[in-house]
């Protein structure tokens, strides 16, 4: 999951219970908030408002929708707004109001986590653009609400907050490994990687069916003995089936080892992780298995160190992106 911390401080020259009325009727923002497609009401809550429940609807910059439920747990008037927030987003938003000399000063605090799986995977190199997404549009509410209420804004700030440490991530904690998607991510990341290695004969200019025969042969002459090496590079179902479990049970063992080390690492910390992983994994078999299975030595180049970074990096990827508790 990708967190984001922001704090956005308004400067309105407007009366304080004006300000705070016109945010707390949210019900009418999409009349002056550019974004806000629609605001539902869910559930009425209680006299005061408590437990309230509203589905908001957005459009950001780039044109995808992000749609998430927010429900009152405090409402102060005319001084706090705090809710809850389930959906593509999950956290809690608070708006704070002070009044000083004619200016009324909102402050509104969101600490959220996206759910939404792609806005994951693209976190690590799109972050900067969901930042500046929602810098824009609530500079963009800022304006609005100026307009809304005839009012001169005078000023806007925007600040994205430190993201926690996470100690428990450094002296543990009870996060249960998902022993089962940890395997399944071993296979998965194992075909990814196949893949990616035929893809690199190819550009390299290799005939990629029989360089992954030459290796369906080194592989499976772990279980069936040197002799296979001494036959062609030719399909032979008995040698496929013997590389296929050679590899899958490797792939099976690399995934729980991965799934361990990355369990409590967010998902940067993990892509990290995951691709150094994947080159240890190669010095560990095309340097260290080769003292006892020599033959592998054949396939020491760099296009199975490649395969073996995008099986540590798909793998943390997977892992992390469908089978983390916190996703």
């Amino acid at each position: 999951m990708a967190e984001y911390r922001f704090i956005t401080s308004w400067q309105i020259e407007a009366p304080l219970q004006a300000v705070f009325d016109t945010i707390l009727d949210s019900l009418h923002w999409s009349d002056w908030w550019p974004g806000v497609q629609a605001v539902e009401q869910l559930d009425q809550g209680d006299a005061n408002g408590i437990g309230s429940l509203r589905r908001y609807t957005w459009k950001s910059l780039l044109g995808y929708g992000l749609r998430f439920d927010a429900r009152a747990v405090r409402i102060a008037p005319p001084l706090v707004l705090e809710a809850t927030v389930e959906g593509d987003l999950k956290g809690y938003g608070r708006w704070t109001f002070c009044h000083d000399r004619g200016v009324t000063t909102v402050c509104y605090e969101w600490d959220v986590h996206t759910t939404r799986h792609w806005m994951n995977w693209l976190s690590p190199v799109a972050r900067g653009v969901f930042v500046y997404n929602h810098h824009v549009l609530m500079r963009r509410g800022a304006e609005g609400l100026a307009q809304c209420l005839r009012a001169r804004l005078i000023g806007v700030s925007e600040r994205e907050l430190p993201r926690p440490a996470r100690i428990n991530s450094v002296l543990g904690d009870d996060t249960p490994v998902d022993w089962r998607a940890a395997a399944v991510t071993g296979v998965l990341a194992g075909i990814v990687a196949t893949f990616a290695q035929l893809l690199l004969w190819w550009v390299a200019s290799y005939a990629p069916v029989g360089m992954l025969l030459r290796d369906a042969h080194l592989a499976a002459a772990i279980v069936m003995g040197q002799g296979v090496l001494e036959s062609p590079a030719t399909f032979d179902w008995r040698v496929m089936t013997a590389a296929t479990v050679v590899h899958g049970i490797l792939s099976i063992a690399y995934g729980l080892l991965l799934g361990r080390m990355i369990v409590r690492l967010p998902m940067c910390a993990a892509l990290l992780a995951g691709g150094t992983f994947g080159l240890l994994l190669f010095y560990i078999n095309m340097y260290g298995f080769t003292a006892i299975f020599p033959w592998f030595s054949a396939s020491r180049d760099w296009i199975t160190a490649s395969a073996h970074l995008l099986f540590g990096l798909s793998g943390a990827l997977i892992y992390k992106s469908f089978h983390d508790p916190e996703t």
